[in-house]
């Protein structure tokens, strides 16, 4: 059985988490009381690691419970920008009125914008908001369509339905992704 030298270096085992670990590398970690080491590394430090990663995300998660602050850290930009997109409509009180035209993810990344647009059933989880993408036979009944100008997203209102039409044939020549 091995056990920790002077410097707190032990080889062979590994730390768990619930102790007072400060770095996991290969085989070697380095801990504060090395009379806890226990588990012999080469065959449980994967599982070691992986048990110690979910075990500081609860930690993280216990102290922030509210659903907005673990959803945003989940899901990143692809929830805070849909939050944003919705939110707006949320200001004005049309939210359960409107339907959204959502340009494919590509379409964004050409852009500049690093933004994985979700499925319209999973924007739907995210914001209550309806949206539909432009491969929809119903896309032309979106009365808004959200786009790029720069690296910002634009939300705006259709006002003609010809041009509202070349804008749906240029977001179906991109496929979009799931």
């Amino acid at each position: 059985m091995y056990s920790c030298n002077t410097a707190g270096q032990i080889k062979k085992y590994v730390y768990l988490p619930n102790h007072h670990a400060e770095k996991i590398t290969g085989t070697n970690l380095y801990c504060n009381c090395p009379d806890h080491c226990f588990l012999p590394a080469p065959r449980n430090s994967r599982w070691a690691r992986t048990v110690y990663a979910y075990w500081t995300d609860y930690q993280w998660q216990r102290d922030k419970t509210d659903l907005e602050t673990r959803m945003k850290k989940r899901f990143g930009n692809n929830y805070a920008f849909s939050k944003q997109i919705a939110g707006m409509f949320e200001r004005r009180g049309t939210k359960d009125h409107v339907l959204v035209l959502m340009p494919p993810s590509n379409y964004f990344t050409k852009s500049g914008v690093q933004y994985h647009v979700p499925e319209p059933a999973v924007f739907y989880y995210y914001t209550g908001l309806k949206t539909i993408w432009a491969n929809s036979n119903d896309a032309i009944k979106a009365n808004w369509y959200v786009h790029a100008r720069g690296n910002l997203l634009v939300v705006d209102s259709v006002i003609d339905q010809n041009a509202f039409r070349d804008t749906i044939a240029s977001f179906k020549k991109l496929r979009p992704s799931l």
